[in-house]
């Protein structure tokens, strides 16, 4: 595995890792590790891994003025090493993403969540936003999306999906708990400007089931 991360982290600590689709040579070829009981390919992990250089370099070079070098990721300062606490936040990102596409694929939003899947829909993004160029329609945000772009953008529309379909299948809080909630409110959040609760419902609504959804999240129980 530390090879594996040393590989996937080569380079310049600031400069950005490898871009995500280069980071193997064959998409899927490989499982580095699994999250959620679902196995992660090297380019899905890469995705994850690039944000969080920064953040590590600053730690260590705090830490233990610690400075570039062809050996960063690898060394050991004091018993921790760099890219050992790249891949922790990396898995610790990933993990929530991993159990709610598995929710997604429970209530047949996702039928498929490997990476595979995800680099046809990403590909099927860039043509459709293709032909709608050639054609002279509006294309909404970039004329082709990378694949970290595309991957965030796409779960956070599978999420809405996700919370309307839980919604629909006995997570939507009842008219009594939305009044309820309201009422306790009234003596809080809306003390000082009080809200009709016509206006107030919907916004309770959602909160409701923000929190039920997050409820739902952290009864699921992560591999080791």
């Amino acid at each position: 595995m530390l090879a594996l991360m040393l590989s996937l982290t080569a380079g310049p600590v600031l400069s950005g890792c490898r871009k995500p689709e280069a980071a193997s040579a064959a998409p899927g070829a490989g499982e580095v590790l699994s999250v959620a009981g679902e196995a992660v390919a090297p380019e899905e992990l890469a995705l994850f891994l690039d944000p969080e250089r920064a953040a590590v370099f600053g730690y260590f070079h705090r830490k233990y003025a610690a400075e570039d070098s062809p050996d960063f990721w690898g060394h050991d300062f004091g018993g921790e090493r760099p890219a050992e606490m790249l891949l922790a936040l990396a898995r610790g990102n990933l993990a929530r993403i991993k159990i709610e596409q598995k929710l997604a694929r429970r209530e047949g939003l996702l039928p498929d969540i490997g990476w595979k899947a995800f680099l046809d829909d990403l590909d099927r993004e860039n043509r459709g936003r293709a032909r709608a160029l050639r054609a002279g329609e509006a294309v909404y945000g970039p004329t082709a999306m990378d694949a970290r772009a595309y991957y965030l953008y796409r779960h956070s529309n599978m999420v809405i999906r996700l919370k309307e379909s839980l919604a629909r299948n006995g997570m939507e809080p009842g008219e009594d708990r939305i009044r309820h909630a309201y009422d306790s409110l009234k003596r809080s959040r809306y003390a000082k400007a009080p809200v009709p609760y016509a206006e107030a419902r919907a916004v309770i609504r959602q909160e409701l089931l923000d929190a039920a959804y997050e409820r739902e999240i952290d009864s699921l129980t992560l591999d080791p």
